[in-house]
């Protein structure tokens, strides 16, 4: 899209005016915006309109300036648009092209029954933004396409889609056969489309398959289904298992043991591009089972809650990735505080005489306990898996991070926050923030956010004295949401995520609890940028359920908002798609460069083309940089360990992301750092192989910086010791550069971080039992055995004493002090306006709200 003066007159209108809403912009220029409700202001006066011409005139003089690429566009409609035609669930291909979703829609106008309103069929749509040919505005030239049955009973819907990253194959639940079932459609190059069951259930028996998952090649369709797929296992209803086909359908392989097919519950299958890894969420780490075939049998290792596990196909083995036991919250804590707050007499007179889940917000946010430890690995579609396996994103409110920033305060965590797993490295980052421990939301800010909408009963003047000792009262607990409804790109570097906070501390105005106004966040992972996709700052206004192209660039959500039409779609709610600009503008010669992004991220450079001595000198300047943590302790973490082959690929990747993230912090080609140590080619000798003498002495990795451009060698240099020196700086929000201790080559005068140690990764359980395949007998499978007599859940969380007393809970890497988490609020949000025959994202995500 062009970018023109007269798109700069309104943005610098906003800059100058920005309380008086009304005017809109001309429809080609409101998709530049982030939002035309916060972008579009009205002229009431002479005076404001000569200014507002100055500023016009200033905006000619610069008219091929820069600003902002971001366009929101329209991707479904409702048809006929005298009716309430609903849309929702959105996916977006990898390459960007393609949305599929359900929608109540009548595209083809046909007027039959199964297309009529409140029956759902799956559609594809494309040509949505102006570069793909729909039009100036997006929406005039678009193409709808069918992808469920066009002759299927109009009491049966088709819904819950996934599609692959050529944007050809799509996957999706249907009960056409009377019970939900998998079904796949193909699309020739002609555009002719092909149906097949992949699953096939009937009444009978009321089994059932649902939310499946394609992988980007489209080889790999993983679902969770309490059906009985493969012969001579037993399934339990409503105990849903994973399964994946990797033969559209011909044969099946149980993901999840046998053993618990009758027991435990496992759902939100996500699979890795090629179907290397699946990640899901399971109750089966709290079954007591056979975990291998040496007969080691395994208590209850873990919390009854839902924890994220990830699949290896290569092996078929699995790996539990969060460590949620004993962080679940406890009333026998709870009841020790409030007798020391109130005394048990006056707790006894309102008929109180034990601790009781409802005060889990409360008693967190008090600093009883260590998180709200309520809501497990939540959602219908958590976790999510990159292409390559490496990253999973999830929510939680429990605190599951085991390693954060030097420079970072511990954080609470009340609400459901957003985590980020990496299988590398076996690192767990929190990386939405609700306050610093010690410094937590303010009762007032609860208040102010939790009671305007709670019951009269709840408010002050008339809670009761009983529900205040409860911690019930409105303005006791929080009741935000940082994070719902994750979802990572292809590539592994950026997670949208739904929020009703505002997470860029330092840009956005908004920072903190947005008064219930659901919002599409964007998180880009190398450069720990938070960047705001939607900006209604309207509590009726939610955008939800979003979800990301390969490279991150493109997400597509359902929203409340019509953002071509700037008005309110209560009632039917429809799918938007927002295109990012993303780019590196610190160097023109970047092949990513952009001049005006709306979302920084590294530079980019074609490296094969670049000549070392030609273009970066014959020698560079030496530097180290040193780092928090232990070796040995992150070792025990990393999933599928195994002695040959675990350290090498840790050391390795954390080498190559360091070199990653320094170069990124100077924008600079990677090439342009020669990693010197450890020597990673070298296999002989004291010092030498890829982690060099890290067991014993820290992490420590030195390099040579090389000059490049205009920039020599030591001015390098000197740019990275002033990124040093400065907290706020790219190499200290860089994905391991912001985990630094200090380094050796920086000047004496400057100041070494006074750090909290980088939390050490606590040990995950070796990989269990290996899945079942349609293709053999059932059989208990065998497995590495999960070690839970090195359960470092005591390091993790402290003594209960330690916790009675108000201490705060440790996560152990080395010295680190942990966090202690406020108060979550159970605030059920439902969705303003009409939603028929939904399962809407706030009732799916907290599906769990029950138990607390």
């Amino acid at each position: 899209t062009t970018n023109t003066g007269l798109v700069g007159f309104y943005l610098l209108t906003f800059k100058v005016n920005p309380s008086y809403p009304g005017i809109h912009p001309h429809q080609n220029m409101k998709h530049l915006m982030t939002s035309p409700r916060a972008a579009s202001y009205s002229i009431r006066s002479a005076g404001q309109c000569q200014f507002q011409l100055l500023l016009f005139a200033l905006a000619l003089s610069s008219l091929f300036l820069p600003i902002s690429s971001m366009q929101i566009t329209r991707v479904s409609d409702a048809v006929p648009s005298t009716e309430d035609r609903d849309a929702r669930d959105a996916r977006v291909s990898g390459n960007g092209k393609f949305f599929v979703y359900q929608s109540e829609s009548d595209y083809q106008n046909t007027g039959l029954a199964h297309f009529a309103d409140g029956v759902w069929n799956i559609w594809r749509t494309s040509n949505v933004f102006a570069s793909d040919g729909g039009g100036v505005v997006g929406v005039e030239n678009d193409v709808n396409e069918l992808v469920s049955s066009d002759s299927k009973p109009s009491d049966k819907d088709a819904k819950m889609v996934s599609i692959n990253h050529d944007g050809n194959r799509a996957c999706y639940s249907s009960n056409v056969p009377g019970e939900e079932s998998i079904m796949l459609a193909d699309f020739d190059s002609d555009g002719s489309r092909t149906l097949k069951y992949i699953t096939n259930f009937t009444a009978a028996g009321g089994r059932d398959a649902n939310y499946c998952d394609i992988s980007a090649d489209g080889s790999t369709i993983v679902f969770e289904s309490d059906g009985e797929l493969i012969p001579s296992i037993s399934t339990a209803k409503s105990k849903d298992q994973i399964y994946m086909t990797q033969d559209d359908g011909a044969t099946f392989t149980m993901i999840t043991p046998a053993e618990l097919s009758t027991a435990s519950k496992s759902q939100g299958a996500s699979v890795s591009r090629d179907g290397s890894f699946v990640s899901f969420r399971s109750t089966m780490q709290s079954d007591d089972f056979e975990l291998d075939l040496d007969d080691y049998t395994s208590p209850p290792s873990s919390s009854t809650k839902p924890e994220a596990w990830l699949f290896r196909s290569s092996d078929q083995k699995l790996s539990r990735v969060t460590n949620l036991k004993e962080q679940e919250c406890n009333t026998t804590i709870i009841y020790e505080k409030m007798v020391e707050r109130w005394t048990e007499a006056s707790l006894a007179a309102e008929g109180i005489t034990k601790g009781s889940t409802v005060s889990c917000p409360y008693a967190a946010a008090q600093g009883w306990l260590p998180s709200a430890g309520t809501i497990g690995i939540g959602a219908v579609n958590q976790p999510k898996i990159s292409d390559d396996g490496r990253f999973m994103s999830f929510t939680t409110n429990f605190n599951a991070a085991t390693i954060r920033g030097t420079m970072e305060k511990p954080q609470v965590v009340a609400g459901t926050n957003l985590f980020l797993y990496d299988q590398v490295l076996g690192f767990t980052w929190l990386l939405t923030h609700e306050g610093e421990v010690g410094a937590a939301t303010t009762e007032a800010d609860i208040e102010a956010f939790c009671c305007p909408d709670a019951s009269s009963s709840k408010k002050r003047g008339a809670c009761s004295t009983s529900n205040e000792m409860k911690g019930s009262c409105c303005w006791q607990k929080p009741c935000w949401f940082p994070a719902l409804n994750s979802y990572i790109s292809g590539n592994g570097q950026s997670i949208v995520f739904t929020s009703d906070f505002g997470h860029d501390k330092e840009n956005d105005d908004d920072f903190g609890p947005i008064w219930k106004d659901l919002e599409i966040v964007h998180y880009h992972i190398p450069t720990s940028t938070f960047t705001p996709i939607t900006k209604t700052s309207d509590k009726n206004y939610d955008d939800f359920a979003p979800s990301l192209n390969y490279d991150g660039d493109v997400v597509a959500f359902t929203s409340d908002y019509d953002y071509v039409k700037d008005d309110a779609i209560l009632s039917t709610n429809q799918i938007f798609a927002a295109k990012i600009g993303m780019g590196c503008s610190k160097d023109a010669a970047a092949t990513n460069y952009l001049s005006s992004p709306d979302v920084e991220v590294c530079c980019e450079f074609n490296e094969d083309s670049i000549d070392t001595d030609m273009d970066m000198g014959a020698g560079g300047v030496p530097f180290s940089l040193k780092f928090n943590g232990d070796l040995r302790d992150a070792l025990e973490r990393v999933p599928f360990y195994d002695d040959a082959t675990s350290p090498e690929r840790f050391c390795s990747q954390y080498v190559e992301d360091v070199k990653t993230d320094v170069a990124c912090s100077l924008s600079i080609p990677k090439k342009a750092l020669k990693m010197t140590y450890p020597n990673q080619n070298a296999s002989t000798g004291s010092g030498s192989g890829a982690c060099g003498d890290w067991m014993d002495n820290g992490i420590r990795v030195t390099f040579e910086i090389m000059s490049w451009g205009d920039r020599t060698s030591e001015t390098l240099k000197s740019e990275l010791v002033d990124q040093q020196m400065s907290s706020s700086s790219s190499l200290w929000n860089g994905y391991l550069t912001k985990t630094m201790l200090e380094a050796t080559e920086a000047p004496t005068s400057s100041p070494t971080p006074s750090p909290t140690p980088s939390p050490t990764p606590l040990p995950t359980p070796s990989p269990t039992s290996s899945p079942t395949s349609s293709q053999t007998k059932a059989k208990s499978p065998s497995a590495g055995s999960e070690n839970t007599s090195n359960d470092p859940s005591s390091k993790a969380l402290g003594e209960s004493e330690n916790l009675s007393d108000g201490s705060i809970a440790a996560i152990t890497i080395g010295s680190i002090v942990g966090v202690v988490a406020i108060a979550f609020g159970t605030r059920m949000m439902l969705h303003r306006g009409r939603h028929k025959n939904s399962r809407h994202f706030v009732s799916s995500e907290h599906e769990h709200f029950n138990d607390i």
